[in-house]
């Protein structure tokens, strides 16, 4: 069986194994304790099962730690760019520039009516029948519950990174693709809607004197397809988490203040503005409270493959055939 019926067949044929979570080398060697043979195989014998289990683990710590490494260089790359225009100023390429980077964010600060002669004069409607200034507050306990339920709609989003991007993420989620791709392989033709935006993210970058990490020297090169789906996802949605959920926190935080007078404009999230923007901005009215670079722990984190993704992958080791048999 060849490569490319080996990828067909998964599409109706599955492992009858489910790797428990765990490290590689414990999952591997379960899943080489429970390998079976068709007829037309002879039994693999202990020593055998012990190679391909070794040959497994290598290979997937390889393609983890490349993954995690292109992962590393775009966070690095990113954190320099937004960097440098926090402190050289914003013009408008580069609000387009940063609209590709993560979705708009709109403010969660309701303002509350304050008494005045208005509200008492709806106050003295006829006595016995619910006033207009209680209707309004119910209105605003059914806002602040619809604030709450998207509130959790996006942590259980972010929770789950390995989550179906949704139709709002799609086109960031492609974004961040051709990102990771061209850092990795440097062979994007820049021909699509987001190959064009990265482009135009590179060429500002060049311009600011920032330019990306050269591809370190590898024994095996691997397809982008399946190697980077899962930490595309990862990326994306940390970057979405920090500065768009970061920056409703930060003016949340700046609205909690007891210490301001009365009367005192404080600084909001402005719709028209990029979620990064409304987060440089508030950061900086909070005294630089949060870091501005994305930078995730160094610690190694999961990265998830599926049957298909992993078998073209395996297919790229120098001894494919012990792995795919």
């Amino acid at each position: 069986m060849n490569k490319a019926q080996l990828i067909n067949a998964m599409v109706y044929e599955h492992p009858l194994v489910s790797l428990q979570v765990g490290t590689v080398n414990a999952n591997s060697k379960r899943a080489a304790a429970a390998t079976t043979t068709n007829a037309n195989q002879l039994p693999s014998s202990e020593q055998q099962k012990q190679q391909q289990q070794q040959e497994v683990s290598a290979c997937i710590l390889d393609i983890v730690g490349q993954v995690r490494a292109t992962k590393r260089h775009a966070q690095e790359f990113l954190g320099t760019f937004i960097e440098t225009l926090s402190e050289s100023g914003l013009t408008e390429n580069d609000r387009i520039i940063l609209y590709s980077l993560c979705p708009v964010v709109e403010s969660k600060i309701r303002t509350v009516p304050q008494p005045n002669q208005d509200s008492q004069a709806r106050s003295s409607s006829s006595a016995g029948t619910p006033t207009k200034a209680e209707g309004n507050k119910d209105t605003e306990d059914e806002g602040d519950e619809d604030a709450e339920d998207e509130d959790d709609e996006d942590a259980e989003d972010e929770g789950n990174e390995d989550a179906e991007p949704s139709a709002m993420d799609k086109p960031f989620f492609a974004f961040y693709q051709i990102l990771l791709a061209h850092i990795y392989s440097r062979k994007i033709k820049f021909k699509t809607v987001a190959e064009r935006q990265v482009g135009q993210l590179l060429t500002r970058a060049t311009s600011l004197g920032i330019t990306l990490p050269s591809v370190p020297p590898r024994d095996i090169s691997y397809q982008t397809s399946g190697l980077l789906e899962s930490t595309t996802k990862q990326l994306y949605r940390s970057i979405k988490k920090m500065y768009r959920n970061g920056s409703v926190a930060l003016e949340k935080k700046i609205n909690s203040q007891a210490d301001v007078q009365p009367g005192t404009v404080l600084p909001k999230i402005d719709p028209k503005l990029p979620a990064i923007e409304n987060y440089l901005l508030l950061n900086k009215a909070t005294g630089g409270s949060r870091r501005i670079a994305p930078l995730s722990p160094l610690a190694p984190r999961y990265v998830s493959f599926s049957e298909r993704q992993l078998l073209p992958l395996f297919w790229s080791w120098p001894t494919h055939s012990s792995l795919a048999g």
